[in-house]
C-alpha cells in the first residue's frame, strides 16, 4: 500500500472510522482508480484512431460516425448482446485480417492473402 494510502486509512482509523468501512472506502477506491486508467487508455486509442482516419482523408463528420460505430460495439460486447470472437472471425473471414497483440504490447495486423504481418507501435 502506497504511503498516501497508509495516511489516509490511519486518519480513518484515527476519526474512528470502522475497519470494515475503510476496508470498503479503499477497495472502491481501487476500483475507480482502474476505472480511469481503463477511461484515459481508451481515450487514447480513440484519439489515435480518430487521427489515423483524419489522415487518411476523413472529414469529422465521418470521423465521428466510425468512432459512434466502435463505440458501439464497444458497448454490446459489455453488455454481452456481441461477443469479441464474432468481430474477429468477420473481420478475418471478409477483410480477410487479423489483429493480435504481439510482444511488448505491440499491435500485429496480419493479412490472410498472403502479405506479411505488418506490425504497429
Amino acid at each position: 500500500m502506497s504511503r498516501r494510502m497508509t495516511e489516509l486509512t490511519g486518519y480513518l482509523a484515527k476519526k474512528g472510522v470502522p475497519p470494515r468501512m475503510i476496508r470498503e472506502i479503499m477497495e472502491q477506491m481501487a476500483a475507480d482508480a482502474v476505472t480511469e486508467a481503463e477511461n484515459v487508455h481508451w481515450d487514447r486509442i480513440f484519439s489515435a484512431f480518430a487521427m489515423a482516419l483524419f489522415d487518411f482523408g476523413f472529414e469529422s463528420d465521418r470521423i465521428i460516425a466510425v468512432l459512434d460505430v466502435v463505440n458501439s460495439y464497444l458497448i454490446a460486447i459489455e453488455e454481452g448482446t456481441r461477443d469479441w470472437t464474432e468481430f474477429l472471425e468477420r473481420l478475418r473471414d471478409n477483410a480477410g485480417v487479423i489483429v493480435r497483440m504481439g510482444d511488448g504490447d505491440r499491435i500485429l495486423i496480419e493479412v490472410t492473402n498472403g502479405e506479411e504481418d505488418n506490425g504497429c507501435g
